[in-house]
């Protein structure tokens, strides 16, 4: 089985207020057909956010997310537990994530996951992409 490697690179654009703390997502590998968690990464030495929304589409790997049971997605250790995070439907391709907290509680500073996807590797995607 080859091994794909790729970046989701452009996935925060919708982040860009984020970006100066440090929004990342490590470069993942994934095989044809295949899944894997895809971490997006907070970085900050002081916290100031309570809440982000970005679009997300990556072509010939799709999120492995089924909407009506709330699975394929999952917040992560930058979050208080007052916060929700919720994905729509795909338009074109292209899924919303939206995370905020009702009680206006902040993400947590540190080297802390925002949130994590379930990705699926089409099974005709070129090595290499």
């Amino acid at each position: 089985m080859k091994k794909i490697v790729f970046l989701i690179m452009g996935l925060l654009v919708g982040m860009s207020a984020l970006a100066d703390d440090g929004i990342k997502v490590n470069p993942l590998t994934i095989a044809q057909g295949e899944t894997a968690d895809l971490e997006i990464m907070f970085e900050s030495a002081e916290a100031k956010y309570v809440g982000y929304q970005f679009d997300a589409t990556a072509e010939g790997v799709g999120f492995n997310i089924d909407l009506d049971e709330e699975d394929g997605y999952d917040g992560g250790s930058a979050l208080a537990k007052s916060h929700t995070i919720a994905a729509s439907e795909p338009v074109a391709g292209t899924y919303r994530f939206l995370c905020s907290s009702n009680k206006n509680a902040t993400i947590k500073a540190g080297s802390n996951v925002l949130m994590t996807i379930s990705l699926k590797a089409d099974a005709a995607l070129e090595p290499g992409t």
